[in-house]
């Protein structure tokens, strides 16, 4: 194969536009060579088959088991491919009573005109090789496309002569069901309407349910012989003349969309219709989308163990350049909200990026803890517009985080940016796997892929490197053949400045909020007690708001008073040994704390009688009503209520001292009612 370099389109503008006053001559076919406009007329195809043919060949491809030589020579429209015609395969050789005819226009509008020029091919077999090569006659004798050729015999096979008729019947429904069944039921005109209806809606809800085309054939013919012979018809050709041809089957193939839609999310996304948009007169980080992309480089864990790094990746839409961070995790680790936020806060922390104006992320949860920073962003965008040079559209919304549906990637460039970074950049690296971590390279064959041999910190420098190759390297479309450094410097040049945010700030910003008591001058959070002197001054119980930081709680736990000013920042409490002192003056300082809070309580308060207050708060007895109706009960229950009642007003005896006790014993003893008192008796007296 010979391809004069030198005459590609490529060169051919390179050297007109070093060399304008050097003419290009178009250099003259050779005799022996054909282009696509005569192969077209020596083999009875298409010019665009012919075309097919010769781009074919260019790769390598043989046609009708032929391998042909090709060149490629320069040509006003652009490349011309010439077929050398010895490398051809033989072409067809018509009878001399076949000589070719020019096409006339009208001479084949007729039913019998074309069923003349299929003729001869239908006396051959269906699909053989003579029918081929009398259709290939037929194109070289009358002039006709050989796909015409082929419709007219698929429609006269379906539907005869009817077929034929009206430009091959393209544009109007031929047949109810198929030529077939129309044929050879007699039903009435409504009753044949209605079971074509009842039989293409069960076609169409097959496709709709998912069914494959041979299942849609087989169930749509029984479905068809069913209405048939409920209808009335009782021949013995049922099964013949029900027969859904393919297709008839794939002419409602559309309604798969349905089943689609239904179970393959992604699939219709992927092919829903769409809508251009411009980024024309974005400015500089005005959006920013987010995403994150596992990377295709091997790396190795101090302990061995292979892994490959997550890249957290942003990409300014309004110059292409692109900020990647990437993120080392452990075994059994996926990307977490932490390393979201840590990604964002460095990138707006380099002096080549800043605060963006608007977020484009994907639904994913781990960018939710971005949405705690909409306030930030806000601000940003009410700067920028202050702005004369960069006005923001009226349709525009401010400050915002916007949210990519479900398997819509063709809604964020940076999807396809991974794509350009993999193949074009990281592949240069070392460790480089193409998206299989086992896949054998040539230069291991055999062996486990070697993985990146150098640290951390050289990776990160290998792909800033990278990084930037990408960003000075020039892209079609919206740049239009200049670099992201150039669009993003041009940018600059016309007034733009970045928006800056404190890192600190950002710490309290990616805070998740939370409500904690204090519990004996500490509070509790995370399995772990928190402390801070304001802390240990609040009550037992208080209530406070806290702010909890996502990317760790090195920095304490913030707490926030009603107004969301920040009090103190607490600490993890640490326990003190039984024998270590120091722990004994802590606990007097925070005893003391308390107390000191407590008498500056009652520097706002005044001592007052609680008694006193209750006693005038005392509203007295209220009114009495009068006596109305009295209940008498049966005389035998006043009686005994009466005899319990005076029982209860009879006090029982009182307990006597001891010397009246022992006067009582010989008063009795004189008078005989008991014996003579024993020595001793009395308890010892």
């Amino acid at each position: 194969m010979k391809i004069i370099f030198w005459q590609l389109p490529i060169f051919r503008d390179k050297i007109s536009q070093n060399h304008k006053d050097i003419p290009l001559t178009q250099p003259e076919i050779p005799p022996e060579s054909l282009d696509a406009v005569a192969i077209a007329a020596r083999y009875g195809i298409t010019e665009r088959a012919a075309r097919s043919v010769l781009s074919g060949a260019l790769d390598g491809k043989p046609w009708r088991k032929h391998r042909i030589s090709v060149q490629t020579v320069s040509h006003s429209g652009g490349r011309k491919i010439l077929a050398e015609a010895a490398s051809l395969p033989p072409a067809p050789i018509l009878p001399a009573s076949r000589a070719p005819t020019p096409k006339r226009p009208g001479k084949y509008s007729t039913p019998d005109a074309r069923l003349r020029v299929i003729r001869d091919a239908l006396k051959q077999p269906d699909g053989s090789a003579a029918r081929h090569d009398e259709i290939m006659l037929a194109v070289m004798e009358t002039g006709i496309g050989r796909r015409t050729i082929y419709r007219w015999i698929s429609d006269y096979m379906q539907s005869g002569m009817a077929g034929l008729a009206d430009s091959g019947g393209r544009g109007r429904k031929r047949a109810l069901i198929t030529a077939a069944w129309d044929r050879a039921v007699d039903f009435d005109d409504a009753t044949r309407q209605r079971i074509a209806d009842d039989a293409i809606r069960y076609i169409r809800s097959l496709w709709a349910g998912g069914a494959g085309v041979r299942i849609v054939m087989r169930a749509g013919q029984k479905k068809l012989e069913e209405l048939t012979r409920a209808a009335g018809y009782d021949g013995d050709d049922l099964e013949a003349i029900c027969t859904i041809t393919d297709r008839l089957a794939k002419a409602h193939k559309s309604y798969r969309a349905v089943h689609d839609y239904d179970t393959d999310a992604k699939k219709w996304f992927d092919e829903k219709p769409r809508i251009a948009r411009s980024r024309e007169g974005l400015r500089p980080m005005q959006l920013v989308w987010g995403d994150v992309h596992p990377m295709d480089v091997l790396l190795q864990r101090p302990d061995g163990s292979p892994f490959t790094a997550k890249l957290v990746a942003f990409q300014d839409a309004a110059n292409n350049r692109v900020f990647v961070y990437p993120v080392f995790l452990e075994k059994g680790q996926g990307v977490r909200q932490a390393h979201i936020v840590e990604a964002f806060i460095a990138m707006t922390q380099d002096p080549r990026w800043g605060v963006p104006e608007i977020l484009y992320l994907d639904n994913g949860k781990e960018y939710a803890c971005l949405d705690l920073i909409q306030e930030a962003l806000g601000l940003n965008t009410r700067v920028r517009a202050a702005s004369r040079r960069w006005e923001i559209p009226a349709d525009t919304e401010e400050g915002r985080i916007v949210r990519a549906l479900p398997y819509n990637s063709a809604a964020k460039a940076i999807e396809g940016l991974f794509a350009v970074l993999e193949r074009g950049y990281f592949s240069m690296m070392q460790g480089y796997i193409g998206g299989n971590r086992m896949q054998k390279k040539t230069a291991n064959v055999g062996r486990a892929p070697v993985p990146y041999q150098g640290g951390m910190k050289d990776f990160r420098a290998e792909l800033d490197n990278l990084t930037a190759l990408y960003d000075t390297t020039p892209q079609r479309g919206t740049l239009d053949g200049r670099t992201p450094r150039e669009a993003f410097e041009a940018a600059m040049a016309a007034g733009w400045k970045r928006a800056d945010i404190d890192r600190d700030a950002l710490l309290i910003a990616f805070a998740k909020p939370g409500v904690c008591t204090v519990k004996q001058g500490k509070f509790r959070h995370g399995g772990r007690d928190w402390t801070a002197p304001e802390i240990q001054s609040m009550p037992h119980g208080k209530k406070i708001d806290v702010r909890v930081p996502i990317i760790g709680t090195d920095a304490g736990i913030a707490v926030m008073d009603a107004e969301g000013r920040c009090i103190c920042i607490a600490f993890p409490d640490r326990p003190y040994h039984i024998l270590d002192r120091t722990g004994a003056a802590e606990s007097t300082r925070r005893q003391k704390r308390a107390r000191d809070q407590i008498k500056q309580l009652k520097a706002d308060v005044d001592e007052i009688d609680l008694s006193r207050v209750v006693a005038n708060l005392n509203p007295g007895p209220g009114a009495i009503p009068g006596a109305g109706a009295k209940i008498e009960l049966a005389k035998d229950w006043q009686q005994a209520g009466r005899k319990l009642a005076k029982a209860g007003t009879v006090r029982p005896a009182e307990k006597t001292s001891l010397p009246d006790r022992l006067a009582l014993m010989r008063d009795l003893r004189t008078r005989g009612v008991i014996g003579k008192v024993k020595a001793g008796a009395g308890g010892g007296q």
